[in-house]
């Protein structure tokens, strides 16, 4: 499991490599949610997704073969940007953490 650096603001864009994939992500505050948009070596996978606490950020399986997000989050709460690198953290699980089970 890895850490995803989100910053407390509220509209953000970062890529990082994981494996060896560069995730293009933008996470989004839409008024009352979070919502994030990823790509994935520059192919759309997730378009303006609401993200709740403990989740899948994407939900189908057929698209998480490259890995999967997740936001952690104090008592479940809904993922707030002011919170981001305080009490809330979006994180990746490898393909093979995914496989054995393993839950952020």
């Amino acid at each position: 499991m890895r850490d995803i650096p989100l910053e407390p603001i509220p509209n953000q864009s970062l890529s990082v490599t994981l494996g060896d994939n560069r995730w293009d992500i933008t996470a989004k505050w839409c008024g009352s949610v979070m919502a994030v948009d990823l790509t994935l070596n520059d192919l759309p996978i997730l378009q303006g997704q609401r993200v709740v606490a403990g989740s899948d950020v994407i939900p189908y399986k057929h698209l998480q073969s490259a890995g999967n997000f997740f936001f952690i989050t104090e008592n479940d709460d809904l993922p707030y940007w002011e919170a981001f690198g305080d009490t809330q953290r979006m994180v990746y699980l490898t393909p093979e953490e995914l496989a054995n089970g393993i839950q952020p």
